[in-house]
């Protein structure tokens, strides 16, 4: 499999932004991730806020809290949970375009919300934040991107963090490792499209998180739940790869955008064979 570098992880969002804008996150969630149902009810468009409103309930931030959104995306978690409670929020993405985009969503809102929003360019892996910046820290889909090997990442979420602050991340595990050569072709098809170097268990997660020195470490498995988004992404991919093809043959697109209508593919095989899964883990400092 190949290992994919910061610059290769810039491009894919960079390119592969008007897809979502098209394709994936409506204007509440702005989100660039997978949708899991709370109650067994909602849309698929609700699905998209609960992992912003199970995070809000847990930290319940007052006015002087200070929130941290690693790896922010195009700003979705940062501006919903401001507009829905009260605290300061920080979003970071080491990718430009994103930080574009959050910016002219931010600027949509009340002076308010401006006012405690922001949104800038950085690496989550080596922030010039001081320590103990902050109240907790929101990663949902941007920490994968440092698997098999996330040491350097959660120490420092732990410096950045306030003693007893809190860790919060939702994002796609590993059930199982893989068996054989088939399983380990329809997870580096899943891996290649989203420039991921590797997945990890929750236990795998929770080592490291201890290893740096987090407590009371919790893991919540959303696997079942995220059925309306895996199955979605699937039907994506099997409509648009055939036309994606097409147009990369044409070079029309690149080579990153038509590798998105296989990891659709793929990461809908992934979680029928039980390796691919998703969930919460929370901890403290």
């Amino acid at each position: 499999m190949a290992e994919f570098n910061t610059d290769q992880i810039i491009s894919y969002y960079t390119k592969s932004a008007p897809l979502y804008s098209l394709f994936w996150y409506d204007k509440e969630s702005l989100g660039l991730h997978y949708g899991y149902t709370r109650t067994g009810k909602e849309s698929l468009t609700e699905q998209l806020l609960s992992a912003y409103k199970d995070f809000l309930e847990w930290v319940k931030p007052n006015n002087e809290y200070r929130i941290l959104d690693a790896g922010c995306g195009v700003g979705g978690g940062a501006l919903w949970m401001r507009q829905h409670a009260e605290g300061i929020y920080t979003g970071i993405s080491i990718t430009p375009e994103q930080i574009g985009q959050a910016i002219k969503h931010l600027h949509t809102l009340s002076e308010e919300i401006q006012d405690s929003v922001s949104f800038e360019i950085m690496d989550y892996t080596k922030t010039a934040f001081s320590d103990g910046s902050f109240d907790a820290v929101y990663g949902q889909e941007s920490f994968c991107h440092t698997y098999p090997s996330p040491h350097r990442l959660f120490g420092e979420m732990w410096r950045i963090l306030k003693p007893g602050g809190k860790f919060f991340m939702v994002d796609g595990v590993l059930l199982r490792h893989p068996d054989n050569e088939y399983e380990e072709s329809v997870l580096n098809g899943m891996y290649a499209g989203w420039k991921l170097n590797g997945g990890m268990t929750p236990q795998e997660i929770i080592s490291v998180l201890q290893s740096v020195g987090f407590n009371e470490i919790e893991f919540f498995n959303k696997s079942d739940a995220i059925e309306s988004s895996t199955r979605k992404m699937f039907w994506l991919g099997i409509v648009s790869r055939p036309v994606m093809w097409a147009l990369y043959k044409l070079k029309i697109i690149s080579s990153d955008v038509y590798g998105n209508a296989r990891t659709l593919i793929c990461q809908k095989q992934a979680q029928k064979l039980g390796l691919m899964g998703y969930g919460i883990i929370r901890a403290v400092k």
